[in-house]
């Protein structure tokens, strides 16, 4: 068993969600290139955290290679706990990309994603689903029966994420 110091929040159950696959050192988490979202926590997330703990588990996916897990859910808590002293997070670990971003998706459907973010999320299951498809209708097709929008939304999606990054923001 791992020793634990009074002052580690992980010491306190109360401060962990309910179910959660394991705990995992933050050192092991890196920011998944799928994870839409890369602005600032607020600091009411850091409050939040630091008095009651974190609610919902990181979604993780393991790096083939190295002893590293993505985290396509939840880099805003992981920054936010960093900051608070966290040392290990608790994490729910899905072991294919697309599992990790269905349940992304799922999180997401909870708080509210900006059309922005939707649209990162929907170019990473475009790149992600092994499609032949030449055509952008057909991939958004694809890509739509994988999410709850609509063809003609990923389509425009898509479209609007091929133009130049400067564009973006």
């Amino acid at each position: 068993a791992m020793s634990q110091t009074s002052t580690d929040p992980i010491a306190n159950e109360d401060f962990l969600p309910d179910t959660y696959d394991a705990l995992l050192p933050v050192e092991k988490l890196v920011h998944g290139e799928h994870n839409p979202r890369r602005v600032q926590p607020k600091e009411t997330l850091e409050q939040s955290i630091s008095a009651f703990g974190i609610n919902r588990p990181l979604i993780v996916r393991p790096d083939p290679c190295d002893d590293l897990y993505y985290i396509t859910d939840g880099w805003q808590r992981y920054q936010a706990a960093v900051s608070c002293g966290w040392e290990q997070l608790p994490v729910r670990i899905y072991e294919d990309t697309l599992e990790a971003l269905a349940a992304t998706e799922m999180e997401s459907i909870v708080r509210e994603w900006s059309t922005y973010e939707w649209a990162q999320y929907c170019r990473s299951l475009a790149e992600e689903i092994d499609t032949e498809a030449d055509s952008k209708l057909e991939v958004a097709r694809q890509v739509a029966s994988h999410t709850n929008r609509n063809t003609e939304t990923i389509r425009r999606y898509i479209d609007v994420l091929s133009l130049p990054e400067e564009v973006h923001i």
